[in-house]
């Protein structure tokens, strides 16, 4: 409709314009089927694109948690460390023995 809205031709091409709009309406009723088949066909590729997109996003976030993981546990032995270090300073400060 926005065809011939929108253009200046005359009353017979409009007509055509029609008559063709009408042709390609009953060719797509009369292979519904196959237009369906197609879209199903083409649903299930994106289906599968889409499942190899959320794994690469579950990998690439599981390998973010290990990061994650990787630099607590690092935080976590660098205290350890430390409070050991302190320890031993201040036990060989003193004299007396200290059990943990």
């Amino acid at each position: 409709m926005k065809v011939i809205q929108a253009s200046q031709a005359k009353l017979d091409t409009e007509v055509a314009n029609i008559q063709e709009l009408l042709k390609d309406l009953a060719e797509l009723r009369n292979s519904w089927q196959a237009v369906w088949n197609e879209m199903t066909a083409v649903a299930r590729t994106l289906a599968l694109r889409l499942s190899f997109l959320l794994e690469d996003v579950q990998l690439y976030e599981g390998m973010y948690q290990l990061e994650r993981e990787k630099k607590a546990f690092k935080k976590h032995i660098a205290e350890l460390l430390y409070s050991t270090l302190l320890l031993i300073i201040l036990l060989e400060g003193q004299s007396c023995v200290v059990i943990l």
